[in-house]
């Protein structure tokens, strides 16, 4: 008997304390499809309404064996009630071809949209596939114009050129390196290591994983690194970040002509909860050198507001 009330109250506190939902009207659902140009299906049990778009317009093959759309390479948004601030909830997957990643989360970024994700979902596949995930909250024809535009600007790149392909440029660095560290510690307030021509500086943050501190040698490091010339330099690197300083991080590299080349987290039950963006880039060095500052200062000022138990320190050679 004790364990039946138990069972009856438990029930009844859930339906207590669970939000009701007023469901997204006809009305929203008929203006989102106008936006978006076609036709989306609406799941009453999970009042959610949810649009795809197939990407069928690029042939793309995994090991000569040409994908269809139905296996996976499908874009899609879909919206859910939001009861605790109105309009709606909203999380997206777009299926993007390496020339389409960047502008893309560009005008996702612009926005005012949250990007979750960046992550390839195939090995050997060509043309490459990406997936870039995104989020956000407001009215139903509000959000889908959003998508509008990134429909817009995928439609532009393809019009351009129909199959996506492999830029080089022009003239790329040479293969040996002589990047002038002085300049690069000068820019990054650092003191970088060199070897053979090349620059590389790291900094460590500290946090929780499975209950544990951990810091810059489990692998909490973002670090960067530059090769070429002064002139004709590539840089890469990884920043390591918490998820409210996402948007400010890939907005300053986007600013720089940095290229994302990723977004994604490498640990489950850490405290905060930490994420990971992987960059590449050509140029002037201290151009570049620039770009990536931008991209930690922003960090930093995001995280000096927080209470996060995060601590960031200076960007320092791998040994120290």
């Amino acid at each position: 008997m004790k364990i039946r009330n138990t069972v009856i109250f438990l029930f009844l506190f859930a339906c207590y304390c669970a939000p009701l939902r007023a469901g997204i009207s006809e009305a929203d659902r008929q203006r989102v499809d106008r936006i978006l140009g076609t036709k989306g299906v609406y799941t009453p049990s999970e009042d959610t309404y949810k649009v795809t778009f197939p990407r069928a317009n690029v042939k793309v093959t995994v090991k000569n064996w040409t994908l269809s759309p139905f296996t996976g390479l499908v874009s899609w948004v879909a919206m859910t009630t939001d009861p605790h601030h109105g309009g709606v909830l909203f999380l997206a997957e777009f299926v993007l071809f390496e020339d389409e990643v960047n502008p893309v989360l560009s005008v996702v970024l612009n926005s005012g949209l949250k990007v979750t994700a960046l992550h390839n979902g195939f090995l050997f596949e060509r043309p490459r596939v990406q997936f870039l995930d995104f989020s956000g909250f407001g009215q139903p024809p509000e959000l889908a114009g959003k998508v509008r535009q990134i429909l817009d600007t995928i439609k532009a790149i393809r019009r351009a050129n129909p199959r996506p392909t492999f830029h080089l440029e022009r003239s790329l660095p040479p293969s040996k390196s002589n990047i002038t560290a002085s300049v690069l510690d000068s820019i990054l307030e650092t003191r970088g290591e060199t070897y053979k021509g090349m620059y590389k500086a790291s900094m460590g943050m500290r946090g929780l994983v499975n209950g544990i501190l951990a810091g810059k040698q489990m692998g909490l490091r973002t670090w960067v690194a530059f090769a070429g010339t002064d002139d004709k330099a590539v840089v890469d690197g990884q920043i390591v970040m918490t998820e409210d300083e996402i948007p400010g991080v890939l907005k300053a590299l986007r600013n720089a002509g940095i290229t994302v080349v990723a977004l994604q987290n490498h640990l489950i039950d850490d405290h905060p909860h930490f994420f990971f963006v992987d960059y590449w880039g050509e140029g002037r060095a201290a151009k570049l050198a620039r770009g990536v500052l931008a991209a930690l200062e922003s960090q930093a000022r995001r995280g000096a507001g927080s209470k996060s138990a995060t601590t960031l320190g200076p960007l320092l050679p791998d040994g120290l």
